[in-house]
């Protein structure tokens, strides 16, 4: 009976055998060689004209000695006075023609023209606490009364140390608390 088994199973592990051995050997017919490098073009003929000579080396300068400054003595220097608030920003000059442009829109009544110029110098200098109190007094003088309060909070958030844009917020959102309340 073992030998009927072990017949059976040489029978069927022939196949198996096959295709082990035939696989690798099919495989290896798929591998070819790379393709040959195309060969590098040949360099430009060098012109037989004769070159102009090139002028003569200077010699590099000497390096001087350092010259030590004269310390006189004498009283020292005043310090610039310290203000209270710092000064705004300087604008930079796109950002600057903006806002000018802006609040001529906006003496001329165009708050829609002006609050769209302030929102694009806003894009440029987000963190500026002076473009978005402006905006904010642009809300409130167009009745906006919430986004008003919300403009100037955020101003503030901005203005760090600068005690007047925070006293102006301050104001704005009063203001706008106070018009947003029912009259009685």
């Amino acid at each position: 009976m073992a030998l009927a088994a072990q017949a059976v199973l040489n029978r069927r592990s022939k196949p198996w055998w096959r295709l082990l051995l035939a696989g690798p050997l099919l495989l290896a017919g798929c591998v070819s060689a790379p393709p040959p490098r195309p060969e590098p073009p040949p360099p430009p003929p060098v012109s037989q004209a004769p070159q102009a000579p090139l002028p003569p080396a200077q010699p590099l300068p000497r390096p001087q000695p350092p010259t030590s400054a004269i310390i006189r003595p004498g009283p020292p220097p005043s310090a610039p006075p310290v203000s209270a608030t710092p000064a705004p920003p300087a604008q930079p000059t796109a950002t600057g023609s903006l806002v000018a442009m802006a609040d001529r829109q906006a003496a001329a009544g165009d708050y829609a023209s002006a609050a769209a110029q302030l929102e694009r110098a806003l894009r440029i200098r987000p963190q500026d606490p002076v473009l978005w109190q402006k905006l904010a007094w642009l809300r409130l003088q167009n009745g906006d009364f919430d986004q008003a309060a919300t403009l100037a909070s955020r101003s503030d958030s901005l203005a760090g140390n600068n005690a007047a844009v925070r006293e102006q917020n301050r104001r704005i959102v009063d203001l706008a608390r106070a018009r947003q309340r029912p009259s009685e």
